[in-house]
C-alpha cells in the first residue's frame, strides 16, 4: 500500500509542525492551570446554523467541543460583513482567548484587528492571513480525501474506466481531480486494468443537476463503470446517472450512501467537527503556535470513509493503509502545482521553473531577429505561462507586454474569467491577489472555452504587475479564440490550444495597431491537438469558412475580431 501512496504527487506538504509554545498564556489569574471549560472561545457564523450546509457545518464544531472536551464554547451566526471587524473586536475587548470564524471573507477583517488584542487567538477556517502571531488560519486539505475516494475506486472497478464530474475548474478541484484520478488509474492498472483510464469533465455549474446527470450518461456511455463528482447539487445528476445505469459512484464531501447504498457504495465525509476539535485540543495544550497557515486533512481527522456493505475488507484494509502511510510520513509528500498561484513559496517557485520559456526566447529572439520584440503577448488565467515569458523581458522598458485574459461570453455577462479586468483584492487558495468574488468574499463561478484559463483568481505577481503598469492586461472573447484556432492552422499550420488561441487573437489587433515592421512574440503555451475535436464538434468549420472571393481566410478572420488585412 505504500507503493499506492508513493505516487500521489500532489499532496501539500504539511504546514502544521508542532513546534514551540502556542504564545499565549495558558494560566487563571491565581497562577494555576486554566481548567479547559474556562477558556472563552466564540465561533462567528456568516449564515444560520440550520442551513443544512456551511454553517451547519461548521456549528457541529462546536457541539463536539462542547461534548467530548468540555468547552463553554458559544456561537453567533448571521454576522453580516459590515460587522466583522466590530465582532472581532468585541470578543476581543472581553478577553476571549479563541475567536474562530467560518469562511475566507472574516480573513482580512481579522488581521486588520488582531494586533489590537495581542492575547486573543483568531482563527479563520478557509482563511489564510497568517501575517501576525496570534493568527491560525486553518485550511483543509480536499485533494487528501479524493485520495482516498480514487482508492475506493480503483478497488471497485470491474473495467477500470472511470467518470469524473467537476463543478468548476478552479485550482483547487483540478488538484483534487487529479490525485483522484491517478489513484483510481495506478490502482486498476496494478489490479490488471492495463488500459485503464479517467474520462474527466467539468460542468462550469453547480446546481444543474440535469446537466450533470447527462455528463455521467455520457461518461457511462464511453465506458465508464465507476462515477465520481463534486459538485454541489450537481453532482446528484451524477449520482441518478449511475443509478439508472446501475454503475458504482464514490461519495465525496458528505455521506451520499444513503442515496442507494448499492450504488454509491462508499463515501468519504468531511467531518468538520474534528477540525474544531483538534484546533482547539491542539492551542489548549501549547501545540498551535500562531502566525502560521495550518492546512487540516487526514493528519487531523477531517476525512472519514464511509462503507456500506457492498465494500470488501480488502478495500476497507487498502484505505487504512494509506491513512497508516501518510500519517506515519506526512512530511516527504510535496504539494506541485501548474500556475503562479497557492500559498508563497510556490508562486515564485513556479515562476522561476517557468522563467525557461522567457530566457530562451530571448536569446532566440536576438539571434534570428536581431533585436528584441517591441511587444510579447501572452494568454492569462492563473498566469504560469505569461509569467515565466515576461519574467525575461521585465527590466527591458522598450518590450511591451500584453497579457490576455478570457472575456468568455462577454464580460458584461458574467460567464468570463477575466480577473484582472472584473476583480477585487481577496484570498483565494492560500494566497492574496485579485479574485473574482461575491460580497462576502465567496468566489464567483467563472468560465471559459479553455479550461486551463477557467480560474476565478490570478497569481499575485501579476496582480503587482497590473498595479504598477508594467504589463497590459486586456481580454478575447471565445469566438475571437476559435476564430484564433482556424486562422493559425490555416496561415501556418500550427494547431494552437485554446488558452493559447486568446493570445493569437490580440495578437491580430495589436499588430494593426502598432503597424509595419514591428515585431511581436507571441507564447503559444500548448498544442491544440487536445482541443481540435471539442473545437469542430462545437464550432463547426463552416462557421468560419472565408468568403467566396478570399483564397486563405484570413480576412474573414480579421473582419470577425475588427481589423482588416494591412
Amino acid at each position: 500500500m505504500r507503493k499506492m501512496f508513493s505516487m500521489l504527487v500532489v499532496l501539500m506538504v504539511s504546514l502544521s509542525l508542532f513546534a514551540g509554545g502556542s504564545g499565549e498564556s495558558a494560566s487563571a489569574e491565581d497562577g494555576g492551570a486554566k481548567a479547559i471549560g474556562d477558556y472563552k472561545i466564540v465561533l462567528i457564523l456568516p449564515g444560520q446554523v440550520n442551513d443544512q450546509g456551511w454553517n451547519a457545518s461548521n456549528y457541529a464544531g462546536v457541539v463536539i467541543c462542547n461534548e467530548e472536551l468540555g468547552t463553554n464554547m458559544e456561537f453567533v451566526e448571521n454576522v453580516q460583513p459590515a460587522d466583522f471587524e466590530s465582532t472581532f473586536r468585541e470578543y476581543g475587548e472581553r478577553g476571549y482567548d479563541i475567536v474562530m470564524a467560518a469562511g475566507s471573507q472574516f480573513d482580512e477583517p481579522a488581521a486588520r484587528v488582531a494586533a489590537s488584542y495581542p492575547n486573543t487567538r483568531y482563527m479563520i477556517v478557509n482563511g489564510a492571513n497568517a501575517s501576525l502571531p496570534n493568527l491560525s488560519p486553518l485550511f483543509p486539505r480536499e485533494y487528501e480525501a479524493s485520495y482516498i475516494a480514487g482508492i475506493i475506486a480503483g478497488y471497485i472497478t470491474e473495467t477500470g474506466k472511470f467518470g469524473m464530474v467537476g463543478g468548476e475548474a478552479n485550482q483547487a478541484m483540478v488538484n483534487l481531480m487529479a490525485v483522484y484520478g491517478k489513484t483510481a488509474v495506478e490502482i486498476a492498472k496494478e489490479r490488471g486494468f492495463a488500459d485503464a483510464e479517467y474520462n474527466l469533465a467539468y460542468a462550469n455549474s453547480w446546481s444543474n443537476i440535469a446537466l450533470g446527470k447527462q455528463m455521467g450518461e455520457v461518461m457511462v456511455d464511453d465506458g465508464a463503470d465507476v462515477l465520481f463528482a463534486y459538485a454541489n447539487e450537481l453532482g446528484l445528476g451524477t449520482i441518478n446517472a449511475a443509478i439508472e445505469r446501475g454503475k458504482y459512484f464514490v461519495g465525496y464531501s458528505s455521506d451520499q450512501t444513503t442515496i442507494d447504498p448499492d450504488v454509491v457504495v462508499a463515501s468519504v465525509d468531511f467531518q468538520f467537527a474534528n477540525m474544531y476539535k483538534w484546533a482547539i485540543e491542539s492551542f489548549i495544550n501549547g501545540e498551535l503556535p500562531g502566525g502560521q497557515l495550518y492546512e487540516v486533512g487526514i493528519n487531523e481527522d477531517i476525512f472519514v470513509p464511509i462503507y456500506t456493505d457492498n465494500i470488501s475488507q480488502e478495500i476497507k484494509d487498502a484505505v487504512d493503509a494509506a491513512f497508516e502511510a501518510y500519517l506515519q510520513d506526512p512530511v516527504t509528500q510535496i504539494y506541485c502545482i501548474g500556475s503562479v498561484v497557492g500559498p508563497h513559496p510556490f508562486p515564485m517557485m513556479v515562476r522561476d521553473f517557468q522563467s525557461i520559456i522567457g530566457l530562451e526566447a530571448k536569446e532566440q529572439m536576438l539571434s534570428y531577429a536581431g533585436s528584441l520584440p517591441d511587444a510579447i503577448v501572452a494568454c492569462v488565467g492563473g498566469g504560469s505561462n505569461a509569467m515565466g515569458m515576461f519574467s525575461a523581458f521585465l527590466d527591458d522598458a522598450d518590450v511591451a507586454l500584453y497579457g490576455v485574459e478570457p472575456a468568455g461570453k462577454g464580460l458584461d455577462t458574467g460567464k468570463h474569467a477575466a480577473t484582472i479586468q472584473k476583480g477585487t483584492v481577496g484570498i483565494l487558495h492560500g494566497f492574496k491577489s485579485l479574485v473574482l468574488q461575491d460580497k462576502d468574499g465567496e468566489p464567483l463561478p467563472v468560465y471559459s472555452i479553455a479550461s486551463g484559463l477557467d480560474y476565478p483568481g490570478v497569481g499575485p505577481q501579476h496582480s503587482y504587475l497590473h498595479t504598477i503598469g508594467r504589463v497590459n492586461y486586456t481580454t478575447a472573447t471565445d469566438r475571437e479564440a476559435v476564430e484564433a484556432v482556424y486562422a493559425l492552422s490555416r496561415m501556418e499550420g500550427i494547431i494552437p490550444a485554446l488558452e493559447s488561441s486568446h493570445a493569437v487573437a490580440y495578437d491580430v489587433k495589436l499588430a494593426k495597431k502598432l503597424g509595419k515592421g514591428k515585431k511581436i512574440l507571441v507564447n503559444l503555451s500548448g498544442r491544440g491537438d487536445k482541443d481540435i475535436d471539442f473545437v469542430m464538434e462545437h464550432y463547426p468549420l463552416e462557421e468560419y469558412e472565408p468568403e467566396e472571393n478570399l483564397k486563405d481566410g484570413y480576412d474573414e478572420f480579421l473582419k470577425h475580431i475588427g481589423g482588416e488585412r494591412s
